[in-house]
């Protein structure tokens, strides 16, 4: 049965962080009764004698049902953002009975920068209010129960001097029971944590005065922003504990700059930035058959390393140019609509960007193909859509990701010819085995098996202990692995669509527990040294495999500090391969690790036992190709460059693959053209091969595409 959840930290009732001055303690008044109108339907405030009914203190004449507080165990979920250290109180209304909660709060002084904020999850309908004040919009059944909708202000002529309300309505409009959940933070004046740095040009040391810093809070939707003084002194207060991420925003000229998943757990001084000079990136996006440009079309820049995003949208030519672009590796992502008829991105690695400091980059050519029409739906473990959960899908032709619909938890993407995963993309909320996708007929449509996905709450665990009994030291740190039992990870025809399907990181040794797994599968469990530091890489150190949901006292050992492992990945034009990735087996075939190409083709994999391996090089645009590794306790080994030859021809317009675009390329691609048959050389589509089809040639060889998917 579902019932109306509400969320109290024991501690400070429903105050978290620090406190403003309170004259008493929160007072807490829930009520659930047939009689009761939910303010949750329709815009704006709920008219004032539904308010009035609604925040009546004197609750003398109203028949309860019973309060019980305890473990949760019942439908709608808690916000998987609510501290940590909470009870559970639950109202269970009967059917089509509506509920409210209401928390009273006595400001007794002057507040300063007062600000409230909280999640909240209701089924079928809700509002939050702040003394009478909405503080979101009406929350539908489409948002209900997972859909974790945050609410919050800080402005001051919202909150009063004596007493506040806050009021979270839950409104059933049919049948069967309904339900919430949802906490409520409040800190107040300089009693929040701080956040503060100094911003500088890299290239002078010089402070940057008037540069835009802001820090968001993803989980609460709440955050601060400051500008900085003459000094480049930057100073964010008043911020709610949290993960957030800090941006830098200059005006002009500099790169934009920040970090991610920053745990806020106390104040945080001296986070200090110095500013690049910006780089700018300009291109198309073109139809690959047709070379006509697309107009419309998302392009996403995106950088893990720097905490850098940018998007435009494509002109009447297909241009885009993006500016402020921090140094560095990145993903440049075509982002179509769903109805432009094509698939989504470029192929898996072939989106990736390395630019210097300052530096201006023109040409570059994304093309779209067209895609078959894939849907499906994300469900709970009950069978409920789950609205607004991001998903990714990866595949060796294309890789992406976007939002479920939030009225039904529906998706709809275009994917081209090839097999691809679709897995949820908030692994650290959601576990699920992946959705496998096969592509044959881009003209037919595809429809997924619903993806269930498990919660803390519902899915099932795995627990054990990391023993490291030498005290041995690693780069990076210990992270579980788990994937369905069986997998070939380190296959690298099937690396793209490869996925794990819970994780839990650690910084040391100690008890681990895997929860989040859907319970009718086994699973392979590893131990591994992740470091991230600047590309990823990962050595696997134990493992334990064909394990079941519910076992406990696994025992993974790292046993020893092993060595680093070091080369370099290039074409057969003597170039880097960027993208690329490094998959190592043991010697019986086995999953030992993997490590990412950065931008001169290098990588490192740190930790690695002693053994005999095999390094495989993979991307999407080359064959893989492999070679034989000894490790060696405590040496570093040098591995031989690995060069990876084309997946077929290359391809235009850099036809000879010597970096530039110029006549060379030109009588390489009339020889391809004369030799080609008469659907590939048609270009203007009149269904003969003819000069005409060459002035086509002339008029967009430049801007041919550098992939093309036939």
């Amino acid at each position: 049965m579902k019932k109306l959840i509400i969320i109290c930290l024991v501690t400070a009732m429903f105050i978290v962080g620090n406190n403003p001055s309170f004259a008493d303690p929160v007072a807490i008044t829930l009520k659930s009764d047939a009689s009761t109108l939910a303010a949750a339907l329709g815009p704006g405030a709920p008219p004032p004698d539904v308010l009035a009914r609604l925040d009546t203190p004197d609750i003398s004449g109203l028949v309860f049902q019973p309060v019980l507080v305890g473990s949760y165990g019942t439908y709608t979920p808690v916000p998987p953002s609510a501290p940590p250290d909470t009870a559970v109180v639950n109202i269970p209304p009967g059917d089509g009975e509506n509920g409210y909660f209401m928390m009273t709060f006595q400001l007794t002084d002057v507040f300063d920068n007062i600000q409230l904020t909280g999640v909240a999850n209701v089924d079928d309908f809700g509002r939050v209010f702040l003394n009478g004040h909405p503080l979101t919009a009406p929350i539908g059944s489409g948002v209900s129960e997972s859909g974790n909708v945050a609410f919050g202000t800080s402005d001051p002529s919202l909150f009063q001097t004596g007493e506040n309300t806050v009021l979270i309505s839950v409104a059933n409009t049919g049948s069967g029971p309904s339900g919430g959940a949802f906490f409520v933070n409040i800190t107040s004046g300089e009693e929040g944590f701080k956040i503060s740095g100094r911003v500088t040009d890299k290239a002078t040391g010089l402070p940057l005065p008037n540069i835009h810093v802001n820090c968001w809070n993803n989980d609460l939707q709440v955050g601060a922003d400051d500008y900085t003084d003459a000094n480049g002194i930057y100073k964010l207060t008043n911020l709610p504990p949290g993960v957030v991420d800090v941006s830098v925003e200059p005006d002009s000229y500099y790169a934009y700059m920040g970090i991610s998943e920053l745990e806020l757990e106390e104040d945080i001084n001296n986070l200090d930035f110095a500013l690049p000079a910006g780089a700018i990136l300009s291109g198309r996006v073109l139809g690959v058959k047709t070379a006509k440009p697309l107009a419309g079309i998302e392009i996403e820049y995106s950088s893990e390393e720097t905490s850098a995003y940018k998007n435009q949208f494509t002109d009447a030519d297909g241009s885009f140019c993006l500016t402020q672009l921090p140094p560095g590796i990145a993903e440049v992502k075509a982002k179509p609509n769903v109805n432009r008829g094509c698939a989504w991105n470029l192929p898996w690695g072939s989106d990736l960007v390395c630019l210097n400091e300052g530096e201006n980059r023109s040409g570059r050519i994304i093309t779209l193909e067209k895609g078959a029409i894939v849907r499906g739906h994300i469900k709970d473990v009950n069978g409920n859509p789950l609205d607004s959960v991001g998903y990714d899908y990866s595949g060796r032709d294309c890789d992406g990701w976007d939002d479920t619909n939030d009225v039904d938890g529906s998706y709809q993407i275009r994917l081209p010819v090839g097999i691809y995963a679709i897995t949820p993309d908030n692994t650290d909320e959601f576990g699920a085995l992946p959705a496998m996708v096969t592509i044959t007929d881009v003209n037919e449509e595809v429809n997924v098996p619903d993806m269930i996905v498990y919660t803390e709450e519902n899915g099932g665990q795995i627990s054990g202990e990391v023993n490291n009994p030498g005290g041995y030291a690693k780069t990076g740190y210990f992270i579980i692995i788990s994937f369905k039992a069986g997998t070939a990870i380190n296959d690298p025809n099937a690396w793209y669509t490869i996925r794990p399907v819970s994780t839990t990181g650690m910084g040391d040794a100690g008890p681990f527990s895997l929860s989040k797994l859907p319970p009718d599968v086994n699973y392979d469990i590893y131990l591994c040294v992740d470091n991230q530091a600047n590309i990823e890489s990962i050595a696997v150190r134990d493992s334990a495999l064909n394990v079941a949901v519910g076992t406990t006292g696994i025992n993974l050992v790292y046993s020893s500090q092993g060595s680093t492992v070091t080369g370099t990945l290039k074409n057969a034009d003597d170039r880097p391969v960027l993208g690329a990735t490094v998959l190592l087996s043991d010697s019986s075939g086995g999953f030992a690790g993997f490590g990412d190409a950065d931008c001169n083709g290098g990588y490192v994999i740190y930790n690695a036992p002693a053994g005999t391996y095999t390094a495989a090089a993979v991307h999407s645009k080359y064959l893989p190709t492999s070679t034989t590794v000894e490790v060696v306790e405590g040496v570093p080994v040098d591995v031989n460059t690995i060069i990876m030859p084309f997946r077929g021809e290359k391809e235009g317009p850099d036809l000879n693959g010597d970096g530039n675009v110029d006549m060379v390329d030109v009588a390489e691609f009339a020889g391809q053209w004369l030799n080609s048959g008469a659907s590939e050389a048609d270009f203007n589509q009149d269904n003969r091969v003819n000069f005409s089809d060459w002035v086509r040639i002339a008029e967009n060889w430049m801007s041919r595409a550098i992939w093309l998917h036939e």
